[in-house]
C-alpha cells in the first residue's frame, strides 16, 4: 500500500468522524458531561491478568465524583501512584544430568499524570527491572534494564474529542488473553506471569460518548529499542501503519471493530460481547490478515539475527516448500463467562489459531534435526503469543475470589485439540493487608508423544512474588 492509499484511509477516517461529530452536536446538551476515570486507580499490575486492557492514558467514564455532596472536588495538579514487586521461578530440570535452575526480578513501576491545564493530561508508565538467573551449571546472570511502557500527553478541546500523542496501550478484546480482533497490540498476559505492559506509539484522534467511540490512530513506529524508545535506526517509512476503531454499545451489546494497515499488510478484526441471561455472558472474536508469518518464518528471522551458521539457516530454508503460504488468514474465538455468585466466575473459550501449523507442517518441523537451537528464540519464555503453536485449541479458567476475605485463587488450562497437548496453570494470592499482595503460580506442561510442547523450556516452573503498592 503506497502513501496515497495510506492518505485516503486517513481522510475516509476522519470524514466519518466528523459527520457523527456533527450530528452529536445537536444533541449535546442532552448528553451528560463525561469524566475522566482517575489512571492510578487503573494503574497496570505486573502480575494482574486483567491489567493489560487498560491504559494509564485518560478513560472517559461516567464515574461518580469523590466529593462530598455539595462541595467541589479539586483534582491535584500531579498524582502518582507505584508498585514494587519481587518475583522468583524455580525450574526444576526433568534431564537428571543438568541441574535445577531459577530466577529472580524486582521490579519498581512508576505511573504519573499531570494536569497542568484542565483540557490537558500528561501521563508516563515505567518500569525498572533488576534480573537475576542461574542457568544449569550454577552461573549467575544479572542485568539492570528500565523500559518506558506508557508516556504522552491527551488533549480534550471538548467533551466528545480526544486526542493522545505517544505511546498508549490500550486493549478492548473480550478475550481472556488471546485477541484474535486485536491487531495492534496483539500479545496479552498468561495467568500469574510477568506481564506484557507495553504499549505502542501513536498519534490517535478518538470522538468519545457514552455509547459510541470512534478512534483514527496512526502508528509511526513499530519498532522499538530495548528501553521502549523508537528504534530510529530500523525506521522504514512503508512500515508506518493507519487504523481506525469503532466502539459501539447496541441493546446491550458491545460491538468492537477494526481496520488497519500495519506491518505492511491488510489487518481487520471484530468482536462482540453480551449477556445472554443475568450472570451469563457471551463473547466472541474474529481477526484477518490479508498476509502473515508463519512459524518458520519466525525462527529464520531468530536465526538471522542471532547470527546462526549459514548451513543451518539453508537447511531450515530447505522446508519452506512444505509449508503453506499464510494469505487471508482468519483466527476466531467464540467464548462463555459465567458468574456463578460474586465470588466465582467460570469462563470457557474455544480459539481458532489460522496462523498455526497444520499437521504436515508440524510434522516436519518438529522432525529438524537442530529444532532445540530453532526454538530458542520464541519459546524460550512462554507467553500469549507463542504457546499456541497449532489450530484447535480450548481455554478454560476459573477464579475464586476473597475466599475467607484474604485469598484468590485462579486455575487456568489450554489444551489443544489437535494432540491433547496442555498447558496449566494454579495461581493463589494472599491479600496480606491493603497494599501488599503475596502469590504463588504453579505452570506446567503434559506433552503426549508427538505433542506441540516438545518445544517447552521445562516441563513445570514455582513462582513467588511479593507485590507492595504505594
Amino acid at each position: 500500500m503506497n502513501w496515497q492509499l495510506k492518505s485516503l484511509f486517513i481522510t475516509i477516517l476522519f470524514s466519518c468522524l466528523q459527520i457523527i461529530g456533527a450530528q452529536e452536536q445537536s444533541k449535546s446538551s442532552d448528553t451528560e458531561d463525561l469524566e475522566e476515570a482517575d489512571l492510578l486507580d487503573d494503574m497496570e499490575d505486573p502480575f494482574n491478568t486483567d491489567s493489560d486492557k487498560e491504559t494509564v492514558s485518560e478513560i472517559p467514564d461516567n464515574q461518580e465524583s469523590t466529593a462530598q455532596e455539595g462541595s467541589e472536588y479539586k483534582e491535584p495538579i500531579i498524582q502518582f501512584r507505584g508498585n514494587t514487586s519481587a518475583q522468583f521461578s524455580f525450574i526444576p530440570q526433568s534431564d537428571s544430568n543438568s541441574r535445577d535452575t531459577g530466577r529472580g526480578t524486582a521490579t519498581l513501576n512508576l505511573v504519573m499524570q499531570a494536569k497542568p491545564w484542565s483540557l490537558l493530561r500528561l501521563f508516563c508508565d515505567i518500569t525498572g527491572k533488576y534480573k537475576l538467573s542461574a542457568d544449569s551449571e550454577n552461573a549467575l546472570n544479572t542485568g539492570f534494564e528500565i523500559v518506558c511502557n506508557q508516556v504522552g500527553l491527551s488533549l480534550r478541546p471538548v467533551d466528545q474529542l480526544n486526542i493522545t500523542l505517544g505511546k498508549e496501550r490500550r486493549i478492548f478484546a473480550p478475550g481472556l488473553f488471546v485477541y484474535p480482533s486485536e491487531f495492534i497490540m496483539i500479545e496479552g498476559n498468561l495467568p500469574g506471569l510477568e506481564n506484557q505492559l507495553l504499549g505502542i506509539w501513536l498519534l490517535r484522534c478518538s470522538y468519545e460518548t457514552p455509547w459510541l467511540t470512534i478512534d483514527t490512530m496512526l502508528l509511526p513506529f513499530t519498532r522499538v529499542d530495548e528501553y521502549g524508545l523508537p528504534d530510529l535506526e530500523a525506521f522504514n517509512p512503508d512500515e508506518i501503519g493507519v487504523a481506525g476503531r469503532l466502539l459501539w454499545v447496541l441493546n446491550g451489546i458491545d460491538i468492537g471493530i477494526t481496520i488497519g494497515y500495519l506491518d505492511t499488510t491488510l489487518k481487520a478484526g471484530c468482536s462482540f460481547s453480551t449477556y445472554i441471561v443475568s450472570r451469563l455472558e457471551l463473547h466472541g472474536e474474529l481477526g484477518y490478515t490479508l498476509e502473515d508469518e508463519h512459524l518458520l518464518d519466525i525462527a529464520l528471522n531468530y536465526l538471522l539475527e542471532s547470527g546462526a551458521s549459514a548451513l543451518l539457516i539453508a537447511s531450515l530454508q530447505s522446508l519452506q516448500s512444505d509449508f503453506q503460504q499464510r494469505e487471508h488468514v482468519l483466527s476466531a474465538l467464540l467464548g462463555l463467562r459465567w458468574q456463578i455468585i460474586d465470588e466465582i466466575m467460570i469462563s470457557l473459550e474455544g480459539y481458532y489459531n489460522g496462523n498455526g501449523l497444520t499437521a504436515h507442517e508440524f510434522e516436519v518441523f518438529s522432525a529438524f534435526p537442530s529444532i532445540d537451537v530453532v526454538s530458542q528464540g520464541f519459546f524460550n519464555v512462554p507467553n500469549s503469543s507463542n504457546i499456541f503453536i497449532r489450530r484447535v485449541f480450548v481455554i478454560g479458567q476459573a477464579n475464586f475470589q476473597e475466599i475467607y476475605d484474604l485469598f484468590n485463587i485462579q486455575l487456568t488450562a489450554i489444551i489443544g485439540l489437535e494432540d491433547g497437548a496442555c498447558l496449566g496453570l494454579v495461581r493463589s494470592e494472599w491479600l496480606a493487608s491493603s497494599h501488599s499482595t503475596l502469590s504463588i503460580t504453579i505452570m506446567g506442561f503434559y506433552n503426549p508423544p508427538e505433542g506441540q510442547y516438545f518445544m517447552r523450556p521445562y516441563d513445570w516452573q514455582l513462582t513467588g512474588a511479593w507485590k507492595i503498592s504505594f
